[in-house]
């Protein structure tokens, strides 16, 4: 028989997944106590997260409108509720990061360096973990003082086992948390993770280069748009120019180069046949002749 309390959390989940315009999954899964309690303050007035048991959460889906985010209730999940669109929610979340302290096999995300000064250890066993690390210290006031900067792990390698509880001691908390979406529902639609978490970066450089492309294909297209009309204008301009020259068309922009042009074949001609056979210079002159009066 179901206990009145569970009855009692079911409807109550039940009226707010009803309410509530934008409704999604997250994962709670080895997420720190410490680390959520400042990301869902973080989080007011803005995104609320309701944890209860997965029966509970499952039971309270059962028979609304967002049903089917019970496909993606995970190992650990937790309701959110909120009134931004899902692609908000996501961006929200990706803004808000807690860090924790590394386990054994993290990979640094950079160097993990032990700051040169005292630190927390009085001189015993871990003399010998220093020395493996090559971390000189003296004793300063019963505690063991680190003589230098030194970095322990080094960006991209993995966190070995023997320095987890010597970084954490040190307060060093290099492992991001956050919250991770596991499906959200808004107006019907239910969206995953991978469809509303964008790269706002790589999505600008895509809608640069779709805008390159639209431009020159409407430039070969020769579309009459705003965007491009001074290029298509100029282009336009250019090859009309051409071809008034080679077809000896006299505009005024085109008359200084085409008499230019004539003035050099004309010289051309003419030293050509002044080399020639003074018997046969009449000869050529007369073709000349009979050329310019058929063209």
């Amino acid at each position: 028989m179901v206990k009145e309390w569970k009855k009692k959390k079911v409807e109550e989940l039940k009226n707010e997944i009803i309410s509530s315009p934008v409704v999604g999954l997250i994962d709670m899964h080895s997420l720190p106590a410490k680390q959520l309690h400042l990301m869902r303050k973080a989080l007011r007035g803005k995104v609320k997260i309701v944890m209860s048991r997965k029966s509970i959460i499952e039971r309270a889906l059962t028979g609304t409108k967002k049903e089917k985010l019970k496909e993606y209730l995970g190992k650990m999940p937790a309701l959110i509720f909120t009134d931004l669109d899902p692609f908000k929610v996501a961006k929200l979340f990706d803004s808000i990061k807690a860090f924790a302290p590394a386990k054994a096999g993290d990979i640094a995300p950079y160097d993990l360096i032990l700051p040169k000064g005292p630190s927390p250890f009085t001189p015993g066993p871990i003399i010998s973990l220093f020395g493996k690390y090559k971390i000189k210290t003296k004793v300063e006031n019963g505690k063991l003082s680190l003589l230098d900067d030194v970095v322990v792990v080094k960006e991209g390698e993995q966190v070995p086992s023997d320095i987890v509880d010597v970084l954490r001691a040190f307060g060093i908390e290099p492992t991001p948390i956050k919250l991770t979406i596991t499906a959200i529902w808004e107006n019907g639609n239910t969206y995953t993770a991978d469809q509303i978490e964008i790269d706002e970066e790589e999505y600008k450089q895509k809608l640069i280069s779709a805008h390159k492309d639209a431009l020159t294909l409407a430039i070969e297209l020769a579309l009459p748009v705003k965007e491009v009309m001074g290029t298509l204008l100029s282009k336009a301009h250019l090859q009309a120019y051409n071809l008034a020259v080679s077809e000896n068309i006299i505009t005024s922009e085109t008359k200084e180069l085409i008499l230019n042009r004539a003035e050099m074949q004309a010289k051309s001609l003419a030293k050509n046949l002044y080399t020639k056979d003074p018997n046969s210079l009449s000869k050529e002159l007369g073709d000349e002749i009979v050329k310019s009066m058929l063209s």
